[in-house]
């Protein structure tokens, strides 16, 4: 069933997307019981895709946590890219890792002679992350930074969003969120000194800029393929966001696909800039 709805979503996007917004309401109607039930923190099993791993949820963090919670997967589509193009034995790095389901998903694929590396700067998502990490045994194989990546190193703050601590950015503009002081590093100071990178995934809610300005050095030495979640409208400056983004992808030579329209390139960029109305979009980067 997983693999019809994938399939349908990259070759028919726009149909998926009507029928998604029609049954969405009764998916959550369906699984309101099982989100009620939800009020302790737990150790749960995720399976998916043939790869199976334990993961710690809060529901005081709100809409990932309880995702996963009542519908076992969290971004289910991500992780069946990770699958493709992640081999056994490979190196993933998680920029904006959250709870860290990918992280988890991606060392459970690449096994014991494989490496994760994963950024995520906020204090009680980084411990609940470093439980899950020591739950699963993964320590030989997933080392967790507790920063955010940017193209500076400072101490800056990130505003935690009520209802979804994984929609925290350093740029949203309410004033009302509740901040905490985090640190950022350049990727480059750790990925470089890798032996190689076969994927990047980056999440960082409209940070993706200053993110990829601090991996460019990687990016060149290694030519990971990347997944990155595309987020102008997290940004007062969403223009010059956009037009950023795709700079560095032609000066590194990455060719960009955006997988929520059925995978399609995005050849003009111009065109993809100025017709773009979603709040965000994932895109899976490929080097030349």
């Amino acid at each position: 069933m997983r693999r019809l709805r994938l399939f349908i979503k990259k070759q028919f996007p726009h149909v998926y997307q009507y029928v998604r917004s029609l049954l969405f309401p009764l998916y959550q109607k369906a699984t309101q019981k099982r989100r009620q039930s939800f009020a302790n923190k737990q150790i749960v099993e995720v399976n998916y895709a043939g790869q199976h791993f334990l993961i710690a949820l809060d529901p005081a963090n709100g809409f990932v946590d309880t995702e996963i919670y009542t519908a076992g997967v969290y971004e289910p589509d991500i992780l069946s890219y990770i699958k493709t193009h992640l081999p056994v034995g490979g190196t993933f790095v998680d920029i904006g890792s959250n709870i860290g389901q990918h992280a988890l998903f991606a060392a459970s694929v690449v096994g014991a002679t494989g490496t994760v590396v994963a950024f995520e700067p906020i204090p009680s998502l980084v411990a609940q992350l470093k439980e899950s990490i020591k739950r699963n045994n993964f320590q030989s194989i997933v080392t967790l930074y507790p920063n955010a990546c940017s193209n500076t190193k400072a101490t800056t703050s990130i505003k935690l969003k009520p209802g979804n601590i994984g929609g925290s950015g350093i740029h949203h503009a309410n004033n009302t969120f509740k901040s905490v002081e985090i640190t950022t590093v350049l990727a480059d100071t750790y990925t470089t000194l890798l032996s190689k990178i076969d994927l990047i995934k980056i999440d960082t809610e409209g940070h993706e800029i200053e993110a990829l300005k601090g991996l460019v050095q990687s990016l060149l030495l290694h030519r990971p393929k990347m997944i990155i979640e595309f987020s102008p409208s997290l940004r007062e400056d969403s223009h010059h966001y956009s037009h950023e983004f795709f700079t560095i992808m032609k000066e590194c030579s990455y060719d960009c696909f955006d997988i929520e329209n059925g995978e399609r390139q995005i050849h003009d960029t111009e065109q993809f800039i100025s017709t773009f109305t979603k709040a965000q979009t994932n895109i899976l980067c490929l080097p030349k």
